[in-house]
């Protein structure tokens, strides 16, 4: 029982160790809210690749990664322009790895690679997690 509650508390602090490491993105609330608008559109996007890749939905796979979460995405969303000057350069490289890795991923769903769809998904999603492993709007 001694060892259970040892380790409940060694993951408790790493956990909160972990939350309070990321660094803080200071902001207008105006940026602040255009970007979490994005993100939250980015894993709406993600749980309709999932589904279309379920349905074996190519051109689904293909329109929605290039569009919303691919380069085509940073040319749509004001996010991407209007709010630069708030946008740590590691951030900004993160999401031009997430934009590349998705238009990658609507590459293989036009050439109908579907082997390729969820280790490139899995890619898209590593952007995603080490961003906000890093990151939080305070």
């Amino acid at each position: 029982m001694k060892i259970k509650v040892l380790l409940l508390i060694i993951i408790c602090l790493n956990s909160a160790y972990a939350l309070t490491d990321r660094r803080i993105l200071i902001q207008p609330e105006s940026v602040s809210d255009e970007i979490l608008k994005s993100m939250r559109d980015h894993l709406n996007a993600t749980q309709e690749i999932l589904n279309a890749i379920i349905k074996n939905d190519m051109n689904t796979i293909a329109r929605v990664s290039e569009n919303r979460l691919g380069f085509k995405s940073l040319t749509t969303t004001s996010a991407s322009h209007n709010n630069m000057p708030f946008i740590p350069k590691v951030m900004e490289t993160l999401s031009l790895g997430l934009a590349q890795s998705a238009s990658e991923l609507a590459i293989y769903a036009k050439n109908n690679e579907k082997e390729k769809l969820l280790p490139a998904l899995n890619k898209v999603m590593g952007y995603c997690v080490s961003c906000h492993n890093t990151y939080r709007i305070r």
